[in-house]
C-alpha cells in the first residue's frame, strides 16, 4: 500500500511538471525592444515574458505596484506595468527585471 501512494505521489509531479512545462511554451520570451518595436505583432492583453530590461522609475508601491519598465539603450521608450503584487524588498530603480504578464 505504502508502494502504490509513493507511486501516485511520483506520476503526479511527473504530470505536474510536464503541464507546467508545455503551459510556460505557450508564452512567447522576448526582449524589450521586440515588444515596442514598430509594427510589433503583440496586441494589448497577449500573455508575454519580457527579459533584460530594468526599472526605469516606481510610481507607486501600493495599493497597486506601478512602475516604468524599459531598456538600458533607450529609457524614453519605458512602459508602465501595474501588479495587483506587492513589490519586493530589493525592489528600486535601475534594477534589472523581467515580467511575465498580458
Amino acid at each position: 500500500m505504502r508502494l502504490f501512494i509513493i507511486a501516485v505521489i511520483f506520476i503526479g509531479s511527473i504530470g505536474t511538471l510536464i503541464t507546467v512545462g508545455i503551459l510556460q511554451r505557450g508564452v512567447p520570451q522576448m526582449e524589450f525592444r521586440q515588444l515596442v518595436a514598430e509594427g510589433s505583432q503583440y496586441e494589448s492583453g497577449t500573455r508575454v515574458h519580457v527579459g533584460q530590461g530594468f526599472v526605469v522609475e516606481v510610481v507607486s508601491r501600493a495599493p497597486g505596484l506601478r512602475f516604468r519598465y524599459g531598456d538600458r539603450d533607450h529609457p524614453e521608450s519605458a512602459i508602465l506595468v501595474e501588479s495587483s503584487k506587492n513589490a519586493p524588498d530589493n525592489f528600486k530603480v535601475g534594477v534589472g527585471a523581467s515580467l511575465k504578464g498580458s
